[in-house]
């Protein structure tokens, strides 16, 4: 897994945490906020993963990485 790979991954994890956690403070109900800040963080992070995944068979993030590299 490439660098460019995984820091995609780690900034969409941490916004979706972040929206899931906004989420969850919005019911009025403990356990209504529990429900609603699992299931925006859950659909979240599968889409952030497929995304990932997808722009990973798509973009050459190997090639990303060794410009990257070439810049410093």
């Amino acid at each position: 897994m490439s660098m460019t790979e995984v820091s995609l991954q780690v900034l969409f994890a941490v916004l979706s945490l972040i929206i899931a956690s906004i989420a969850a403070r919005r019911p009025k109900t403990f356990r209504a906020g529990i429900v609603a800040g699992t299931l925006t963080g859950l659909v979240l992070l599968i889409a952030a993963s497929a995304l990932v995944g997808f722009l990973g068979n798509a973009m050459p993030f190997g090639q990303i990485d060794f410009w990257l590299m070439g810049m410093f």
